[in-house]
């Protein structure tokens, strides 16, 4: 373990604007940029898969986990960077983005985008309907 990271459950708890995951502060050995959630447990299945599915929160990692998706990683309350996609070009070579249907997650889906194909990745994309996300119950 390298961090600790929250997650607010509810709009109704988050009436201060807090943001929705709050992580620890980054130092020499965590830095979010680097670190995909879960990728430890996603290895495995990712490669059986042939292909990594990327969400935008640990809590979304985990329900998919739970349902029985384990190629799941997520960026820990950044933009999905540089220095992840090489990472996952060490291993794959296909990835799916998953992520909300609202403003901010269709901008995260096309920045991802565009980094993960500049680093020759194929690249799909699954945008959920407003309001949900893979976390939704």
């Amino acid at each position: 373990m390298v961090a600790f990271g929250g997650r607010i459950l509810s709009d109704k708890e988050n009436e201060k604007g807090q943001p929705k995951y709050l992580n620890t502060p980054e130092t020499a050995l965590f830095v979010k940029g680097r670190i995909l959630y879960g990728m430890n447990r996603a290895v495995e299945y990712a490669r059986k898969e042939k292909q990594l599915i990327i969400v935008e929160g640990y809590m979304d990692v985990i329900s998919l986990h739970a349902g029985g998706i384990r190629n799941a990683v997520a960026v820990l309350g950044t933009s999905l960077s540089e220095e992840h996609v090489k990472l996952i070009h060490r291993y794959w070579n296909e990835v799916i983005l998953l992520f909300d249907g609202d403003a901010a997650g269709i901008k995260a889906a096309e920045r991802s985008f565009l980094l993960l194909t500049a680093g020759e990745l194929k690249v799909k994309g699954i945008i959920l309907p407003k309001g949900e996300d893979p976390d939704s119950q």
